[in-house]
């Protein structure tokens, strides 16, 4: 919008109209401007939905991290928990085959092999409560507590 005004004197006494005074008020409406504004208003409506779309699907995306995670320390969990129960049966069996050698009743190779499958038992169970603190730092870590507070849940 633009206003101007303005004022003439002429001295010319054979003019008619010898004070001319002349008002002018501008509008300018940009009727036929394309569709330019509309486009562009679009445009940005069209940007925030595709920002919003991303956002819900990351926010999705992480639900269904931190729930897999879950799971993976469930499974884990309950993985060192069988493999606690296999390692002290085998423990067991070595003591009872030990006894029986010391009785008569064992050769040395049935204490050997009862000693071997404790050893391999005893590894499964170390290998499953690595999976399990494996599977614990990273959900902590999918759900933003970070290392320190997974260190400082370790310690106690």
């Amino acid at each position: 919008v633009t206003a101007s005004a303005g004022y003439a004197f002429t001295d010319d006494s054979y003019q008619l109209h010898q004070n001319n005074t002349a008002l002018r008020l501008s509008l300018t409406v940009p009727l036929f401007d394309g569709g330019r504004s509309g486009l562009a208003a679009r445009a940005k409506a069209a940007e925030a939905e595709g920002v919003a779309a991303r956002e819900e699907q990351a926010r999705r995306g992480v639900a269904l991290e931190v729930t897999a995670l879950l799971e993976t320390a469930k499974e884990a969990r309950a993985t060192v928990a069988w493999a606690g129960r296999s390692a002290d049966h085998a423990r067991e069996v070595v003591n009872l085959t030990r006894y029986r050698y010391e009785q008569g009743l064992a050769a040395q190779r049935e204490v050997l092999d009862a000693v071997a499958d404790r050893e391999a038992a005893e590894t499964l169970l170390e290998r499953a409560r690595v999976t399990l603190l494996t599977a614990r730092s990273d959900l902590y870590r999918a759900c933003g507590l970070g290392q320190e507070k997974f260190l400082e849940e370790l310690g106690q």
